[in-house]
């Protein structure tokens, strides 16, 4: 499909900057690179593309089956009870990645924060790659 092709040249971007994972948190960019329109208002929404592994989208619960029903592959997430940062660190297979990409234009500082807690790595900025892509289509 046209959506996986665009998730296989953020794989081939992470490779070439010797990365393993990209966090995309905009629900825009979500969206154009899967199909999936949610807009999370303010709960905690990541698509989680590795470079040598599946994604993974997390969400808030109310969300899960209608995402489960447009992407092939996994998509776990959280009540409003739960703490959406041990949800994300239990429900992924690898958070021990050294450089993480991550939308610097779109995380505030309560997700930058929460992912910190979450991934040991150093973040670098997708934001330029994927304002490249869009243009590019």
């Amino acid at each position: 499909s046209n959506a996986m092709s665009k998730l296989d040249r953020i794989r081939h971007f992470l490779n070439e900057n010797k990365s393993g994972l990209a966090i995309v948190s905009d629900p825009v960019t979500v969206n154009y690179l899967t199909g999936f329109d949610c807009d999370p208002h303010e709960r905690q929404m990541f698509l989680f593309v590795y470079e040598n592994r599946e994604p993974a989208l997390f969400v808030p619960a109310l969300e899960v089956a209608r995402a489960s029903s447009v992407l092939d592959f996994p998509v776990f997430g959280y009540v409003d009870s739960e703490n959406p940062w041990q949800k994300i660190k239990a429900g992924l297979a690898s958070t021990d990645i050294p450089i993480i990409y991550a939308e610097f234009d779109n995380l505030n500082v309560t997700k930058f924060q929460g992912l910190q807690t979450v991934f040991e790595g150093r973040f670098e900025n997708l934001t330029p790659f994927i304002h490249k892509m869009r243009v590019i289509k």
